[in-house]
Order: C-alpha cells, then structure tokens, then sequence
C-alpha cells in the first residue's frame, strides 16, 4: 500500500529515529548497516510488481509448491515454527498482518483468485493457478508456512479429544471428571471443524516475478520492507 512505503521512506529519512532502530533490531538486522535512502526507494517499484492479495492454501492435498532460497536466505529454525504455531493456538494466525509474499508469472493464476484493491472488508479469493504443477517462488514467510503444519497437527489433535468426549458424554460418563453436554461439546467440534479448514491457508501478497527479475530492488533488503511495514502491530 502506498501509505505502507510513504512510512518506510519517511522512518528511512529518519535513520536516527528509535523506532526504526527497534524495528531493525527486532528483524535480527543491525541499525548500523542499513542501506542508503536512495536504496529503500526502490520500493516504490515495488507498487509496479503488486498482482494484489489472496487466500493461498500451503497445507493440505490442494496446497501449492513453493521454492525458496534465492530471496529467503534465514535458515529454517524449527523451534520458531513451534513457536508461531503455539502463538496462533492462543491468539489466532494474524495473518493479515503477517503475510507470506510470493511471486508469479503473469497469467499463471485465474482471473478474479487475486485482488488488486482488497478494502479489508470483503471475502478474499482463494488463489487458484493455471497450471497445478508451478512451483511458487517464495520472497517471505518460509516459517509461517511450516508453522501451519504444526498448527493443523494441534488443531486435530483437540478435535480428537473433543470426539472421545463427546462419545463419553453419550455414554453419561464424564472426561477428565467433567461431564458436559452433547450441545456444548457439538459446538466446540463445529467451530474447531472450520478453524482446521482455515488452517490450511494464510493470507497472501502476490507479486510479479518478471518484473522482480528484471529489476535492480535488492532481494537482500526485502526483510527490512517487511520489517518496517508489519512490525509494529
């Protein structure tokens, strides 16, 4: 969003500022050695690579390919996968808020599984490729990715429990020394059905890998975009 990179340009401008210190900090990156202005204004090409925004499903038997490496360079720590797991467990995926960003080939999607102006509001489309068998070029969010694995596992781990409880409750017996009603422990099952479903998939920006090949933006500065544009929820 444009308001979005008028922010980065402007805490940039502001090099000194505590806030953009923090957010590089949090980032794992030192302050010290962040890039030239002129540099993070190569963002603004970013507006030019936009496809929009969609629902992308990474988990499941309908879950898209993706490739990382030659913009992600972090190495995957599997405890922090745990970590956003467990935190989405307690407090939801976030994941508006948190995008994983890839890239595409103009006209490898359908039309109308992206959208350009998304007003926050409206259901998002669910991305649904030309050709099942591309393989996605992934710019961010490789953990968030593998974290949904661990937090599907969570989920129908519960939903085994909740089934075993209500089996026993049919039976008038009690779990765990609590005897619950059929209608409560129903409801639990249904909106613990619907959070797996969603569980599969997280909100995502698309953007042009054309463009983003053929132009100079640095790849070893997109974590400091992503920074500064998400950190201070």
């Amino acid at each position: 969003p444009t308001a979005a990179h008028e922010e980065i340009l402007k805490a940039t401008r502001e090099a000194g500022s505590e806030r953009l210190k923090a957010a590089l900090a949090a980032g794992g990156l030192n302050p010290e050695d962040m890039p030239s202005p002129r540099e993070l204004e190569q963002d603004k090409m970013l507006e030019q690579f936009d496809f929009g925004v969609a629902l992308v499903q990474y988990v499941g038997e309908a879950a898209v390919t993706c490739i990382s490496g030659q913009y992600v360079h972090r190495e995957l720590d599997p405890n922090h996968c745990t970590g956003i797991a467990d935190n989405m467990r307690v407090n939801g995926k976030l994941d508006q808020k948190f995008p994983v960003i890839i890239a595409l080939p103009a006209g490898s999607f359908e039309p109308g599984s992206v959208v350009k102006n998304w007003d926050g509001n409206s259901k998002l489309p669910i991305l649904k490729l030309t050709d099942r068998a591309l393989i996605i070029t992934l710019l961010a969010g490789n953990h968030r990715i593998h974290s949904l694995h661990e937090y599907i596992a969570m989920l129908e781990e519960e939903m085994v429990k909740l089934q075993r409880e209500r089996e026993n409750s049919a039976k008038g017996l009690p779990t765990d020394g609590v005897l619950r009603g059929i209608d409560i422990i129903d409801k639990e099952i249904s909106n613990l059905q619907r959070e797996i479903v969603g569980g599969h998939m997280w909100f995502t920006r698309v953007y042009d890998i054309g463009k983003w090949a053929r132009s100079d933006v640095r790849p070893g500065w997109w974590g400091i975009l992503i920074i500064l544009t998400y950190a201070e929820a």
